[in-house]
């Protein structure tokens, strides 16, 4: 993820010797490596995957053969980008291998990641409260509607934080490719945020002219 230069010096310095001494049997160090990663990993997984089962099996099918294949590892490159990477891969093949999800479980999955992703003010007004979790439920849909590849890209870079270099390289592809797919995406989802902000107005007017029960009681 984009961090001081340092910091990531540091980082890079301390995980090479964690694998050196995996690498020569202490095993028990594997978790260690891979906790700071387990959260964006499930999170890059769900993203492809819009089902919280499937994610959790290929993340843990990911850090296995990350550990499999940790000799191969090259400690030029990040071990964050190389083990999102692998995480990706197989979240890509888990969905060719699948057949389309059923939009009853995309609604739900929206439904999940709203209620986590907005915290809700319950001091807010009523319409306010309904505007908040009607905003997150459209731009979780939008998100997921993008295209799989900027779909990608715009998780990486503006969700999990992964600098658009170190995006290009977890995605295998050049600088140049992975900036045209974060700017298409955000025009994407700008052009969606426009539709959904205009029906949540329609929505909250019309909820507004809405006879009150207690001026017909009088």
């Amino acid at each position: 993820m984009a961090e001081p230069l340092l910091s990531q010096i540091i980082r890079n310095q301390t995980e090479a010797s964690m694998i050196g001494a995996i690498c020569a049997g202490n095993t028990s160090l594997f978790h260690d490596l891979i906790r700071p990663y387990e959260v964006s990993a499930y999170k890059v997984a769900f993203c492809l995957l819009r089902n919280e089962a499937d994610a959790e099996d290929v993340v843990q099918e990911a850090f296995l053969k990350s550990f499999q294949n940790l000799t191969k590892f090259r400690i030029e490159s990040g071990f964050g980008t190389w083990l999102i990477g692998i995480v990706l891969n197989e979240a890509r093949e888990r969905s060719r291998k699948k057949k389309r999800t059923p939009m009853n479980s995309i609604n739900e999955e929206i439904k999940a990641s709203t209620s986590i992703a907005t915290p809700v003010d319950q001091r807010g007004l009523p319409s306010q409260h309904f505007e908040q979790k009607e905003t997150a439920a459209l731009l979780s849909q939008a998100v997921f509607s993008l295209p799989e590849s900027y779909r990608e890209m715009f998780m990486l870079r503006m969700v999990e934080g992964w600098s658009v270099k170190d995006s290009a390289q977890i995605l295998s592809i050049d600088l140049s490719t992975a900036k045209a797919r974060l700017h298409t995406a955000r025009r994407m989802l700008q052009g969606k945020s426009s539709t959904g902000s205009a029906r949540i107005s329609a929505v909250r007017r019309n909820s507004n002219t809405e006879p009150s029960l207690t001026a017909g009681s009088k």
